[in-house]
């Protein structure tokens, strides 16, 4: 199985419409990447001619050359991925989702160990991209329980909370780890989601 991300970053809703297919107008290497964003979580292969457009205008294009390799990787092409991301790196080592994308792609071969550095290492980078901590964590614990090291997720876990005190979607997915472990007391339940703004709870009508 390969890990796919909860929540996105991007707009899911966004649409941008191209006319006949690259014929009338000319788009520039952005707007075919902003596209493609746009459409690879349902139209892969619109996507993938999208972004092959993008490469072909800007050849040096990082954001093109992580979505194709992304978009390989949900296809299965996991040697053209590890090229695509191979070559991202080169431009780009620090990218923001690199370390998130290349964990998924060593899980989707197994390498659980791996992955799971990966994901440790992209938690604890600077987030660029909204929501990359939280996806990265919650594929973290996924490689962790492959490898029967689950037992180290709640260090993990611990030390991104102090790092990361406003990390409010992480303490909801930590608590909810938590609640699976009966050993676990309520001390320390309280501990992870007390900080937590009220606003962000559910409101009773």
């Amino acid at each position: 199985a390969r890990p796919m991300a909860a929540r996105y970053g991007t707009e899911t809703g966004v649409v941008v419409r191209l006319s006949d297919r690259f014929g009338r107008r000319v788009f520039d290497a952005d707007s075919l990447v902003f596209a493609a964003e746009g459409q690879a979580r349902g139209m892969r292969d619109q996507a993938d001619r999208v972004l092959s457009k993008a490469l072909e205008l800007a050849p040096a294009h990082v954001d093109a050359h992580m979505l194709l390799g992304r978009l390989r990787y949900l296809q299965g092409n996991d040697d053209e991925a590890q090229r695509l991301f191979g070559r991202a790196r080169e431009l780009a080592p620090d990218h923001p989702s690199m370390d998130y994308f290349l964990g998924d792609l060593a899980y989707a071969r197994q390498d659980y160990a791996l992955a799971a550095r990966y994901y440790q290492a992209s938690a604890s980078k600077p987030e660029g991209l909204v929501f990359t901590h939280v996806n990265a964590l919650s594929h973290l614990l996924m490689a962790l329980r492959k490898s029967g090291r689950q037992g180290e997720y709640p260090r993990i876990a611990d030390g991104y909370l102090a790092r990361n005190p406003e990390a409010w979607n992480f303490r909801f997915d930590y608590a909810d780890y938590l609640l699976s472990d009966e050993n676990v007391s309520a001390d320390k339940l309280l501990t992870v989601i007390e900080p937590v703004p009220d606003t962000l709870f559910p409101v009773r009508k």
